[in-house]
């Protein structure tokens, strides 16, 4: 089910979400790898959010049958710090669960003004 899900948030994030969701007006969305030279390793991206102007918008991590955690977005920091490296650091970290979300990340979130996007099962079906 997993790649299923994760295609099913790149859907939402390139048909549904609005630009106050995704950090800006949406042209495409990928999936991709960002390789870390530090450790000579590389790490998915489920969810790459894309402007008209091709500027990184969002990054998101997409998760079906786990309860997604602080753990989730502290991975999700840190390829967004390898991005900056790049300078493409993306304005919005989404993270995607069809399972919830920890109590500890739901808190981060309320606390990121809009930065740390919680995306899930209702938000995919019903809205922005």
């Amino acid at each position: 089910m997993g790649p299923a899900f994760e295609q099913m948030c790149r859907r939402w994030a390139e048909d549904h979400a609005g630009p106050d969701s995704v950090g800006g007006d949406v042209a495409r969305v990928l999936s991709g790898l960002v390789s870390d030279p530090s450790t000579r390793t590389s790490h998915e991206v489920d969810v790459a959010v894309f402007d008209p102007e091709d500027r990184l918008l969002a990054i998101g991590e997409a998760k079906w049958g786990e309860v997604v955690g602080l753990g989730h977005l502290r991975r999700l920091s840190h390829i967004a710090d390898l991005l900056a490296a790049q300078a493409r650091r993306p304005g919005v970290l989404a993270l995607f669960s069809g399972n919830g979300f920890s109590a500890d990340l739901r808190a981060e979130a309320e606390r990121s003004a809009g930065h740390v996007q919680l995306v899930d099962l209702e938000r995919l079906y019903t809205g922005a």
